[in-house]
């Protein structure tokens, strides 16, 4: 998404907290301009029932199968580093997609599986994993909304819009989670009580970029770039203007 961003391609788009962090590394001239509610349940790292390990610090000398600087894997990196490990403490199974490390993981490839949401939650359901840690007090798991400097520089009455429409829909969704699940179940081809599962852990809705939405931002950047998954450090919030003219008075 943010490739295409930065190639003019399109002009706004929705995605997760690493991407950003990669496009601003890579000197893509785009800007943050919202962020979606915290969700912090909707990543995991799970383990197979009989696997033996009963906790992050158990994972020391394991695989871990996750999709290279994913929201799950910047989970697991802080998780390992609580529990007095590192990254080099484990063995990295880089996925390309959700399916291929659910495959990985039920076959028995890899020890543990890191996920994200709605495969986290169609993986708890259907193979009942241990989850030996989710992202709360860890990570918020935000999703962004992002916009290029041109779009959002000339057009900022049009990025107000679409923020207050998205929040609009996102407080609907609130309040209608059941047909939110149906919705989404049709849509991704996924069984309602995986999804219902997904929606029920998340509260959905709009935030203003503020000093608390950049500080966990600037640090998921700070260990990225620590662990070598970006080449230089970086200053989030050259991205991320706070009090822009894009920014919606009801929120």
């Amino acid at each position: 998404m943010l490739e295409a961003l930065a190639a003019g391609q399109i002009d706004y788009g929705n995605a997760a907290d690493g991407v950003g962090v990669f496009a601003q590394a890579s000197d893509k001239p785009f800007f943050y301009v919202g962020a979606s509610l915290p969700n912090p349940e909707g990543i995991g790292i799970m383990v197979m029932p009989d696997s033996g390990i009963n906790s992050i610090a158990d994972l020391k000398g394991k695989t871990i199968a996750v999709f290279k600087g994913g929201n799950h894997h910047y989970l697991a990196i802080l998780a390992l580093e609580r529990a007095g490990l590192t990254v080099d403490d484990v063995n990295w199974v880089y996925i390309t997609d959700a399916f291929e490390g659910r495959a990985a993981f039920e076959t028995g490839q890899v020890d543990a599986l890191g996920m994200w949401d709605p495969f986290f939650a169609s993986t708890q359901i259907d193979l009942k994993p241990v989850t030996l840690t989710d992202g709360a007090d860890y990570t918020p798991n935000r999703t962004f909304y992002f916009a290029t400097e041109d779009f959002a520089n000339n057009h900022p009455e049009l990025v107000k819009i679409l923020l207050e429409e998205t929040n609009e829909s996102d407080q609907w969704a609130n309040t209608n989670k059941e047909e939110v699940t149906k919705l989404l179940s049709e849509e991704l081809g996924i069984d309602e009580e995986s999804i219902a599962l997904m929606v029920n852990r998340r509260t959905y809705g709009v935030e203003l970029i503020t000093e608390e939405v950049i500080a966990p931002q600037q640090q998921l950047a700070d260990v990225f770039h620590r662990v070598g998954l970006i080449d230089k450090a970086i200053d989030v919030r050259e991205r991320m203007p706070i009090g822009a003219p894009w920014n919606p008075d009801n929120l």
